[in-house]
């Protein structure tokens, strides 16, 4: 027959609470009903979704930084004029615009 231990006799690890400190925050709240675990479980998804979004714009910043280090520095008091679109592209378009306003004054002109 088993003898039962005293409230004061250490009781066996299997049966010793967790220490609070290592213990998740929140591991002591209970959830009333399932539509509460069903609303943190929705809410941890948002949560990872957000930090997962946040990963790669960080990881896109950290890419856009790399590559303005990586231009050459310009003198204090110079003016720099940067188009994003392809220079032989923004040279066609120059191009025709200044064909159009050649053919104004020469209409003018006439």
């Amino acid at each position: 027959m088993e003898t039962e231990q005293s409230p004061s006799a250490p009781r066996p690890e299997a049966e010793r609470p967790g220490d609070p400190a290592k213990r998740p925050p929140g591991a002591d709240v209970l959830l009333k009903n399932p539509r509460s675990l069903e609303r943190l479980r929705e809410r941890i998804e948002e949560a990872v979704h957000a930090l997962e979004h946040l990963r790669r714009e960080n990881e896109a910043l950290a890419a856009r930084i790399r590559e303005l280090e990586t231009r050459p520095e310009v003198p204090e008091g110079a003016a720099v004029v940067a188009f994003e679109e392809d220079a032989e592209a923004l040279k066609e378009k120059l191009a025709g615009f200044i064909a159009a306003v050649d053919q104004y004054l020469e209409q003018e002109a006439s």
